[in-house]
């Protein structure tokens, strides 16, 4: 299989006709029926149903044809994206960042990509998204929680941040500001990020190390704001790292302690295993590091630590 046929594919495709596509792409048509015919052998399948008037797309033809159609567009950005190098341009970037991570320190990725002189395209996603995205090569690097990643081959991770998670509720909830027994907690229900599991196994984890029963995850949602939402509605719980609360999705919102309860978010500039990033992607992912680094309490440590303390004679 190579781009020609798949052009010729699509050709076919769009024009419904060997004869039209075949006068468009200033090709006979039996060189065109060769193409599409070599390619469906290539897949063992029929790509089209010919009608005495025309053709008519297989299940297998309708299958390639979403694929076909993001390589030639995949293509024609890597063109344009060299053309613009090798006229003196700064390139284009596809950068993800976490939902969570922009809450805490939107302002250095802001910063970075205004500073910039270049073109960025940002994705903003929960990690897990984020992390498939990266394998799919629809971005080119992303920011944001990697602790799912930590030893998986597959990705190349540079750690610029960390904090501890905390628990979160509703201002004026009787658990705002304070530190909690776990076994007060029972008495509430929890809404918690769907897709970050690993925060859910550690929040279960030590409800069970505590000889209790795990809480009840009245709601499990991928949507920041179903979450806000939730909690500023009702006496729900919920689970988010120190940096964000207060901040974003999470303004109007409290943090509490829970008492041993020990999580941490590493933050990480991810990239794919050995994928080389052009000039324009390393000085991106250099300056974020040095903004977040600018915001850090030790700035001898690399990273951003928040230590959240209760207010003094404040427990339950």
């Amino acid at each position: 299989m190579n781009i020609r046929q798949l052009t010729h594919f699509l050709a076919a495709l769009e024009h419904g006709s060997l004869v039209a596509a075949a006068e468009q792409l200033n090709l006979s048509q039996p060189a065109l029926s060769k193409s599409i015919a070599t390619l469906e052998s290539q897949f063992g399948q029929d790509l089209f149903v010919r009608l005495p008037r025309g053709l008519r797309l297989t299940a297998a033809g309708r299958a390639l044809e979403r694929h076909a159609r993001r390589i030639l567009q995949d293509l024609e950005a890597a063109r344009s994206a060299v053309a613009l190098v090798g006229a003196g341009g700064a390139g284009r970037v596809a950068v993800g960042v976490g939902s969570t991570f922009l809450a805490a320190a939107g302002s250095a990725v802001l910063e970075v990509l205004a500073a910039a002189d270049a073109e960025f395209d940002v994705m903003t996603d929960h990690a897990n998204n984020l992390k498939s995205a990266l394998l799919a090569n629809r971005i080119d690097l992303y920011v944001g929680m990697c602790n799912h990643l930590e030893g998986d081959p597959a990705f190349d991770i540079d750690y610029v941040f960390t904090d501890a998670f905390t628990g979160v509720c509703v201002i004026g909830h009787p658990f705002a500001g304070k530190l909690i027994a776990p076994g007060d907690c029972l008495r509430y229900d929890w809404v918690v990020p769907q897709l970050e599991e690993t925060v859910r196994k550690a929040l279960e984890a030590y409800f069970i190390g505590q000889g209790l029963p795990r809480p009840r995850f009245r709601i499990a949602t991928n949507a920041d704001q179903i979450i806000a939402t939730c909690l500023r509605d009702s006496t729900l719980l919920s689970i988010a790292p120190e940096a964000t609360v207060g901040r974003g999705w999470l303004e109007g919102l409290e943090p509490f302690k829970l008492a041993g309860f020990d999580c941490e978010r590493r933050v990480g500039i991810v990239r794919r295993a050995n994928a080389s990033l052009d000039p324009l992607g390393e000085r991106f992912s250099e300056t974020l590091r040095s903004h977040i680094h600018k915001m850090a309490p030790d700035r001898s440590l690399g990273h951003v630590r928040h230590v959240w303390m209760p207010p003094a004679g404040q427990g339950t």
